[in-house]
């Protein structure tokens, strides 16, 4: 029971309540806070299962793991600096540093351990996939689409990364399932639905490639089954087209559309690192 407590119920709660609070506090002219406090909302709700996976920050700093902390506030303050600087140009200057900080804090030991080359086409190789993402999830941060399938992309890097590598990082995944997921219970319940916003999803996306990046090099998880997970947002196009085939107007048709198309990379994925015995 611990576990779930700390995993799912701890930051699902705390981002109901902040994002509730928020939307309690909107006004149509006030759409910018609105979003800013949504992005409060799943940043405390992430860091309550955090907090509570770690026991108030108690694991030894040489543990890797700790150093999603980092990435976590450095993902915080990119996406809360794209809510206060209004020009284009310098939100997209604030993108490349950010990210590239992010992922020298959680694999500079492997970095120093690799030749130069192998290190440059590393980073080369993991910005080209971040930015590739990105790009598509903040191309889909004005439909709800891209809240169901961020969820299910979260769950399933959750269930994955607990089978195949560790169950603390797969924790981490659950709480920040816990809170993304806050926000879609929360918009199924009213008559209006409102996506994310670019801000919040460079923030979850961030946060997601770095869970895959430290399941990855930390917990060694299996790659092909990561890379499926990370290919989820480039499967809008598909899901935009089944739910026009499907004529379906309910938003909660349309996200039970979108959740079992995004579900079929998380299936093949949970193939790849299912026990081999359990299987016969």
């Amino acid at each position: 029971m611990g576990l779930i407590n700390t995993t799912v119920i701890y930051p699902l709660l705390t981002a109901l309540v902040l994002i509730g609070s928020a939307r309690a506090l909107w006004k149509d002219q006030w759409a910018t806070t609105r979003l800013y406090l949504v992005n409060i909302g799943l940043s405390f709700g992430f860091l309550v299962g955090y907090f509570s996976i770690h026991q108030g920050f108690s694991a030894s700093h040489i543990n890797s793991v700790d150093r999603l902390f980092f990435a976590v506030s450095i993902a915080g303050l990119t996406a809360f600096l794209f809510h206060i600087w209004i020009t284009r140009l310098r939100r997209y200057l604030l993108m490349p540093p950010a990210t590239f900080i992010i992922l020298y804090v959680l694999i500079s030991p492997l970095l120093f351990r690799l030749q130069l080359a192998e290190a440059v086409g590393f980073i080369l190789g993991t910005l080209l996939i971040w930015t590739a993402s990105g790009m598509v999830w903040t191309k889909i941060s004005h439909s709800h689409i891209s809240n169901t399938s961020y969820v299910v992309a979260a769950l399933g890097s959750a269930i994955i990364i607990s089978l195949d590598g560790s169950l603390l990082i797969g924790q981490m995944a659950g709480a920040l399932t816990a809170a993304a997921g806050g926000w879609w219970l929360l918009n199924q319940t009213q008559k209006r639905h409102e996506p994310l916003g670019k801000a919040n999803m460079v923030f979850l996306q961030l946060l997601l490639g770095a869970i895959l990046t430290l399941a990855y090099f930390y917990a060694e998880v299996n790659l092909i089954a990561l890379l499926l997970i990370a290919f989820i947002p480039f499967l809008y196009p598909v899901c935009q087209r089944a739910i026009a085939i499907s004529g379906t107007t309910a938003p909660l048709l349309q996200s039970i559309v979108t959740g079992m198309i995004s579900s079929i990379p998380v299936l093949m994925a949970l193939w790849l690192v299912w026990p081999e015995q359990s299987l016969y």
